[in-house]
């Protein structure tokens, strides 16, 4: 993320804990399930030219975890919420894409 008032750039969840189990940006959620959702599409396509099913059950399992990747936005988005800048202390908007 960048501060609209100094320039500085910082990771949007900076403030909390992001250690393994910790809380991820929203954009992270965002870009996770875009990725996942468009795989799933090229997993099942081949899953029928190569005509093994299994392949196209896990575009199928790719889907429900864009879905849930999805889910966890608006979770990221409220604990990132009140972001300042950690230079100059400025108030940033946090956006479902701000990583």
């Amino acid at each position: 993320m960048k501060c609209p008032n100094c320039g500085t750039r910082f990771d949007v969840n900076w403030q909390v804990y992001s250690g393994p189990g910790g809380q991820e940006s929203p954009g992270t959620f965002l870009w996770c399930g875009v990725v996942l959702l468009l795989l799933a599409p090229v997993l099942h396509a081949l899953g029928v030219l190569l005509e093994v099913n299994t392949l196209s059950i896990f575009g199928g399992i790719m889907v429900i975890g864009a879905f849930f990747s999805w889910s966890q936005i608006f979770i990221a988005w409220l604990d990132c919420r009140g972001t300042h800048c950690p230079e100059c202390k400025h108030g940033v908007r946090v956006f479902p894409w701000s990583r």
